[in-house]
């Protein structure tokens, strides 16, 4: 252990994900936002679905 450098460890990027999941992410959540806005403008009185 009197040899250990920290300095010559060697960085690896260990995490791979694909190259458009945040796109895909993006693109869930706003769906998910839409229905959920559309369900709720549908479950309530037109005077009530703005407020």
């Amino acid at each position: 252990m009197k040899e250990f450098d920290i300095e010559k460890l060697e960085c690896k990027n260990i995490y791979k994900v694909p190259d458009d999941l945040s796109q895909n992410i993006q693109n869930n959540v706003m769906k998910e936002m839409k229905a959920n806005l559309q369900l709720n403008i549908e479950c309530k009185p037109a005077a009530e679905a703005f407020f």
